[in-house]
Formats: C-alpha cells, sequence, structure tokens
C-alpha cells in the first residue's frame, strides 16, 4: 500500500490459504495430531517460513476475537496514564485469568472534556509468545498485533455501511465463526464471539444466536441504557443465511438485511490501513519488547552488510595491491639488472672525470694563490695594511688586517665582492683595538672562490 491524494492506494495483495489439520487455527495442538503428522503450529510455520522472502516491509498480525477478552468502559479521565491504571483495574474484576497472563492493548474510541470511551482487549500471553515464536522463527517480526473484527468494522465504516444514530447490531456470519458487534452512533459498543454450533441442527443454531443476541442488548440496557429503536445487519461471506435472517426478524420484528462481505475490500487491506493510521489511540497487543529485539536484528543484519561489503572491497584492494605490488616488483628487478650492467661502465668514467678535474685543477693557474693575491692586492685601499693571507687550493681566502677607520674596510669588501674570482664574500669581524696610542680597527675577512664546493 501507498498513500494516495485522499486515501491509501493498494499496490500488491495477496491471499494464500492455510494447509492446517485443524479447522480452528488458533486451536491448540493435540496429542493426536502430533502423533499422526505435524501440528498446526509446524504447519503453519513451514508455509510462513515459505512466504517469508514475499512479504516486504511490516508484518502485521490480527488474532481472532474468540481468543480475545473485550470490553468497551466509559472512563472519568482523559489522561492516558490514569487510563491505563483504571484499566488495569476493570481487567482485575472482569478477567477470568490473572492480569500478568494477559498482554492487554486499548483503543479510544471518543471522549468529552473529562471523560473518555475506551475499547479494552486482553490476549492471554501464550497466544501472543505462540504468534511471536512462529513468525520469529520464519525470520518476521510482527509490529503489530490488531484485532480481526475491528478490521471488519474499519472497512464497515469506511464504505459507510454503518448506522450513524442509534443502536445497531451488526452479525458477521463468517463460515468459521459468528461475531456480535453492537454499535452506539457508529462506534463499538460490545463485541462478542458467540459459541460454535457444535452438533446442534440449524434450527437449535439460530435459536441460540437469538438468544445470545437478546441477551447482549438486554446486558447493553442495563449498562448503557434503553433506546427507542434498533436497527439489524447480517454480513456474510458464504451462501445467504436467509433462515438466521427470518429467526431473527421473527423473535424481534425488526427487519435483518443481508450483505456480503466479498463486497467489501479484503480483511487484509482493512488491517494494513489501521496499521497505517495506527496512534496511542489504537489496539495493539504486540509486546514493547519486539520492536526493540527487532530493531536490534535489523541493526545486526546492516552491522554483517556493512562488513561483509568492506571485507569485499578489502580483498580486492588486497588483490589490486598484490598485482600492482608483482608488477613493481617485477620492474624493480628488470632496473637492477640494467642498473648492474652499467656500474662498471659509469665507475671507470667517474675516474677519468675525476683525472681530468685533477689535472685541470694543476695546470689552471685562474685560481693559483699568486692570482689570488693579485686580485687582493688590486682590490685592497692603501689605508689598509694586510697582516695575514691564507690561501686553500680551490677553496677559501682568508684576510686579516688593520686600518685606521673602518671605510677602507667596507670599501675593500666591496671590490672584493665585485671580484670575478670570489662567488662570496664575508666580514667575519671587524673591532676596534689601541695599539701605540691610535685606535686602529682591526678585521677578517673570509672569501669563497667561485671554483670551491658547496
Amino acid at each position: 500500500m501507498e498513500p494516495g491524494k485522499e486515501a491509501w492506494r493498494v499496490t500488491a495483495q495477496d491471499r494464500v490459504p492455510l494447509e492446517l489439520p485443524s479447522a480452528d487455527p488458533a486451536a491448540e495442538p493435540s496429542e493426536s495430531q502430533e502423533e499422526n503428522g505435524p501440528t498446526a503450529d509446524e504447519l503453519l510455520a513451514k508455509q510462513l517460513r515459505a512466504l517469508a522472502p514475499r512479504l516486504k516491509g511490516e508484518c502485521n498480525v490480527a488474532l481472532p476475537a474468540e481468543r480475545l477478552l473485550i470490553r468497551v468502559l466509559d472512563l472519568p479521565t482523559t489522561d492516558p496514564e490514569e487510563i491505563e491504571a483504571m484499566i488495569e483495574l476493570q481487567i482485575e474484576k472482569i478477567s477470568p485469568f490473572p492480569v500478568d497472563r494477559l498482554q492487554i492493548g486499548y483503543e479510544r474510541l471518543g471522549e468529552t472534556e473529562t471523560t473518555a470511551r475506551v475499547m479494552v482487549v486482553g490476549a492471554r500471553l501464550e497466544d501472543v509468545d505462540r504468534i511471536g515464536n512462529l513468525f520469529h522463527g520464519a525470520g518476521l517480526t510482527p509490529r503489530w498485533i490488531d484485532v480481526d473484527v475491528l478490521g471488519w468494522w474499519h472497512l464497515l465504516r469506511k464504505e459507510e455501511r454503518v448506522a450513524k444514530f442509534g443502536r445497531e447490531v451488526v452479525l458477521l456470519e463468517e463460515s468459521h465463526r459468528q461475531t456480535l458487534i453492537v454499535a452506539q452512533a457508529g462506534a463499538p459498543l460490545a463485541i462478542r464471539a458467540l459459541p460454535e454450533a457444535g452438533e446442534l441442527t440449524e434450527e437449535e443454531q439460530y435459536a441460540v444466536v437469538v438468544e445470545e443476541i437478546d441477551y447482549t442488548l438486554t446486558s447493553l440496557e442495563t449498562e448503557w441504557g434503553a433506546v427507542d429503536h434498533i436497527h439489524y445487519a447480517i454480513w456474510y461471506d458464504h451462501d445467504p443465511p436467509e433462515a438466521l435472517a427470518a429467526a431473527l426478524q421473527e423473535a424481534t420484528g425488526e427487519e435483518a438485511p443481508m450483505r456480503t462481505l466479498n463486497d467489501l475490500p479484503p480483511l487484509s487491506q482493512a488491517l494494513a490501513e489501521r496499521a497505517s493510521e495506527r496512534d496511542e489511540a489504537r489496539v495493539d497487543l504486540a509486546p514493547p519488547d519486539w520492536e526493540e529485539q527487532d530493531e536490534a536484528r535489523s541493526t545486526w543484519r546492516t552491522l554483517v552488510l556493512a562488513t561483509s561489503i568492506l571485507l569485499v572491497v578489502w580483498v580486492a584492494l588486497l588483490a589490486a595491491f598484490q598485482v600492482a605490488l608483482g608488477m613493481r616488483r617485477a620492474e624493480l628487478t628488470d632496473v637492477r639488472a640494467r642498473r648492474q650492467g652499467l656500474i662498471e661502465p659509469v665507475q671507470q668514467i667517474r675516474e677519468t672525470m675525476k683525472k681530468v678535474e685533477d689535472l685541470r685543477g694543476y695546470t689552471d693557474r685562474t685560481y693559483s694563490s699568486l692570482e689570488v693575491l693579485r686580485e687582493v692586492a688590486v682590490a685592497m685601499p692603501p689605508e689598509i695594511d694586510l697582516s695575514s693571507f691564507t690561501f686553500t687550493k680551490g677553496g677559501s681566502v682568508g684576510v686579516h688586517g688593520e686600518a685606521a677607520r673602518e671605510d677602507p674596510i667596507f670599501q675593500f669588501m666591496e671590490r672584493l665582492q665585485g671580484s670575478a674570482l670570489f662567488r662570496e664574500v664575508k666580514l667575519d669581524r671587524i673591532e676596534e683595538r689601541a695599539r701605540a696610542g691610535e685606535v686602529r680597527s682591526i678585521f677578517r675577512i673570509t672569501a669563497r672562490m667561485r671554483g670551491e664546493p658547496t
């Protein structure tokens, strides 16, 4: 289903008949079944496992009304917490089972400023656990447990087939059961599953139905008051129950129109619509821990999927790395082989180049000590007295001297920096000293020749 402009739209639906050894799908497995073959639970679990791959989205289940305790109550409060507390007290009074053995839900039918009308539904925990075990065993988690009769009532209201005013008796005549709904102004006052016919004749069975309807109406008059007129309607899913309609008209004096349930949308659609519109005002008999378990399983599946994807990616990357590593190793082996073949020729060339450089150093007079000394002497101003001259072949030149002033020293620096012999000239130090009553500027200059290695 998906939401439309005005109503939900059915995208796909299907119906699968259950193959059960018992006519009652909710009946407990008997010892004879266990001895003669698979039990109802075993057959149902097998079918659920086969259907699981086809089921998409949330999984919702409806319990039959005959397995439930259903009551409509007027409570003097609208506070949700107070409503739950009052419901628990009322259930203790009317339930044949202890409250701790029931899963309880309720649905708001209407409210005023100070009161709330609610439909209380109680299911035995063993029935709920049984449903959970069957679906969980197939890898499914029911997110909501509804009541099947409320699905039919949803369709009747949606199709505007219920009386909007007065009291109405609706009898659902299905092939496997009979259910009675008594409503007031379009809201249920009572929902009852009528007893099975057993070995009664058809006439006796209809008499029982009429008695049950009369008993229910009498009980409702005591609790909710009498009304002037009661409407009747019979909805069936097989052959028209004309004899039942006649018996009911004879007993009440009122006509009971017969309508077929086949004219309505499927019950599964009604339950899906109720699930899509559910809120705190709807009946939900699913234990809260089911949703937590489902979220935990979903998280676990997500982690497993993410881990699997990461593992596949890691294996692919590892394989690609191994291939690339093998190619690089092959290339490296080839390079090493070629390098090994070039080592001896390269070594010979390097030795030859060294000999040539050494020979050039001995024969080239450009950077000889005399040429460097000449260059220093030419650049030195007459005001400077040279104290020492240190020369390193192909290296540095150290000049140590003094002058009466600093200006000639800086002039000397500039001339040396402009010389083609030197690539770097640095003033190591300059300081003033007194000698023979005269202040002299003592300096040291280091010049690196252009042929000197860095």
